[in-house]
């Protein structure tokens, strides 16, 4: 009795996650844009994640000490959680490492997040953004549709491929003057 009692408490559990990602992708709110410090963000981003994860390395390099950047704090916030997530849920190896760069060269800014793990399959990589594709047995396939609807509410673009050495890369590329007329 206790066996399947927790068996239908865990799969009510991967239930609820699931809608809960249906509802959160069918109505996401309007972008609302404020002024943020992007580097001090990303890094207090990635050190929370390093007190969550100690058996994975994370490095975070910026080409910049501070950044005034026009975002939804919360979208972009939630867009760079969901690909950590992703990386670390897809290590199949003992030397997992994550890295998270930061370029600002002149009105781009580009945020590339890398991992050593398995990367995308090459028959993968050219819908790995479309809504429901997914390779996890608890996966919906929206985590990646979600964050690329994010970046292009905020005029950017996302591209997705692996590293020459292996693992994933995700690049999100943003324009500061285009998100700067988005102030109000």
């Amino acid at each position: 009795f206790l066996k399947y009692t927790n068996n239908i408490l865990k799969h009510s559990n991967d239930i609820k996650n699931i809608v809960s990602e249906f509802v959160e992708f069918a109505r996401m709110p309007a972008p609302s844009f404020i002024q943020c410090e992007i580097v001090s963000m990303i890094h207090d981003l990635v050190e929370s994640r390093k007190l969550i994860n100690n058996e994975i390395t994370y490095q975070f390099t910026s080409n910049i000490k501070s950044f005034d950047f026009v975002c939804d704090i919360s979208q972009i916030n939630a867009a760079l959680v969901n690909l950590l997530l992703n990386s670390e849920e897809a290590f199949d190896n003992s030397d997992k490492k994550i890295y998270i760069q930061l370029n600002v060269e002149g009105d781009q800014v580009n945020i590339t997040i890398m991992d050593n793990g398995p990367g995308f399959s090459e028959k993968l990589l050219p819908t790995a953004k479309d809504a429901y594709i997914t390779t996890k047995t608890t996966g919906t396939g929206l985590g990646l549709a979600i964050v690329d609807r994010i970046t292009l509410e905020h005029s950017g673009e996302m591209k997705i491929s692996n590293n020459k050495l292996g693992g994933a890369k995700i690049e999100l590329t943003f324009t500061a003057s285009e998100l700067n007329l988005k102030l109000k």
